[in-house]
């Protein structure tokens, strides 16, 4: 089956708008839009991989690989936080429901800045 020629036409129009959308957090970058609609190259949307890097590098408001992200409460637990990274070591900091993350692909670390929040 060819993912470019096979979308049916509602999803595609609906991911036209997802896409085409402006505003605050909307705009997917163009070399992610292939990712995006399950035929481009799936290392292109990891936020290690060079285009993500060099996306990161140029554009204001995107975090850059070596900051910490906000997750909130996303994760239930510590537990969970290591199920979702199977193969990483995690290195916890503080106490908390509310988790930042910085995660080192080449150590193959994950570590957490947990923080008091809302559940």
């Amino acid at each position: 089956r060819d993912g470019v020629n096979n979308n049916h036409p509602s999803i595609l129009q609906t991911l036209n708008q997802i896409t085409s959308e402006v505003g605050e957090g909307k705009l997917l970058p163009p070399w992610l839009h292939d990712v995006f609609l399950g035929y481009g190259n799936v290392d292109d949307a990891s936020f290690s991989g060079a285009k993500m890097k060099r996306y990161a590098e140029i554009t204001p408001g995107v975090s850059k690989v070596t900051d910490y992200m906000d997750f909130g409460t996303a994760f239930k637990s510590l537990k969970h936080l290591g199920a979702s990274f199977p193969d990483y070591t995690v290195k916890k900091e503080g106490e908390g429901c509310g988790y930042t993350l910085r995660v080192d692909d080449e150590k193959k670390v994950v570590h957490a800045k947990l923080y008091e929040a809302k559940e």
